[in-house]
């Protein structure tokens, strides 16, 4: 198990130098072109902070679908501020090397507020198959609008209702299955248990639905309004990008590796240099706009002064 997870890390680390050399070296042969920002649009700072508000708000449906799993799994006191806290202060920490420890300080800051290590572990586990899921199906519905192979389109819809009923079919077979059973279950209805899961996941399909939105208004702040079509896959870039992020192991938030893949997505519908603009300006916007998420964390501490006690330690009670 150690060998199969150092094999893992290693090849994770590899493919992240890989990706920033393939983005740097872009940086480097494109650097007088993309240091031009289009003068005729609205300032580039201007563009990455009222874009980073709105991913910021987006970012808030991650922190409410968690609180929707934790009350599904059995967390009976049901606070969002308090939820949204830890959320938001531990999210953060996904910058950090090896792209766990936003996981891990969620799970500490999560037993501090008196909530079980198999509720934390279970809600873990969920948000994970539902973001990636989530991000499959808005990946998939943006390539299949923009896709001219038609005679293939019953495998992109075969892979799209896959994608959109991953969680729910994982789950079922979770009730069922009791070596996989999570807590607060196996002894309800499968009704009661797949509408809170709906909702979960709804979130995470609104949350990249946003992102992808803005992309698609920086490729037209850039390059030009793209057709009905390619819309389609610009707007699919982002979570298709962020899966890259995700599943490669080490990779902090994804760096160097969805700036790539979004070039290469891009790179057949504008010219290079606006593609790595378009890049960098996207990782611009989610750095300022997790950052702002962070700090709101700041502001739901103080209206919870009352559920802190003298330790430090956050209480439900």
């Amino acid at each position: 198990m150690r060998t199969r997870n150092k094999i893992i890390n290693i090849a994770g680390a590899l493919l992240s130098v890989c990706a920033f050399w393939f983005v740097g070296s872009k940086v480097f042969l494109n650097w007088s072109m993309i240091t031009t920002w289009p003068r005729q649009q609205v300032p580039f700072w201007t563009v990455v902070f009222s874009a980073a508000c709105v991913y910021a708000s987006a970012s808030f449906s991650l922190s409410f679908a968690w609180s929707l799993l934790l009350r599904f799994l059995g967390q009976t006191e049901v606070d969002f501020r308090l939820w949204h806290a830890i959320y938001a202060r531990t999210q953060i920490a996904k910058y950090a090397p090896g792209n766990i420890f936003h996981f891990a300080g969620r799970h500490v800051w999560g037993k501090k507020a008196g909530i079980s290590h198999s509720v934390l572990v279970g809600a873990t586990v969920l948000e994970a198959l539902g973001l990636v899921s989530a991000a499959c199906a808005v990946s998939l519905i943006g390539f299949v609008s923009g896709s001219q192979i038609f005679g293939n389109a019953r495998w992109y819809l075969l892979g799209l209702l896959t994608a959109l009923f991953l969680p729910f079919i994982t789950v079922t077979a979770v009730k069922y299955i009791r070596p996989l059973q999570l807590p607060n279950v196996s002894t309800r209805p499968l009704t009661e248990i797949l509408r809170p899961l709906f909702r979960a996941y709804s979130l995470y399909i609104l949350f990249f639905a946003i992102s992808g939105g803005i992309l698609l208004w920086l490729v037209g702040l850039v390059g030009g309004t793209p057709d009905i079509k390619m819309s389609g896959i610009v707007f699919s870039a982002y979570a298709a990008s962020w899966i890259g992020g995700y599943v490669t192991p080490g990779s902090p938030a994804g760096l160097g590796v969805r700036e790539s893949l979004v070039i290469i997505i891009l790179n057949g519908i504008m010219a290079e240099p606006m593609a790595l603009l378009v890049a960098l300006a996207l990782r611009c916007i989610t750095i300022t706009g997790d950052l702002l998420y962070f700090t709101t964390s700041f502001i739901t501490i103080r209206q919870l002064k009352n559920k802190i006690s003298p330790t430090g330690h956050l209480e439900t009670k």
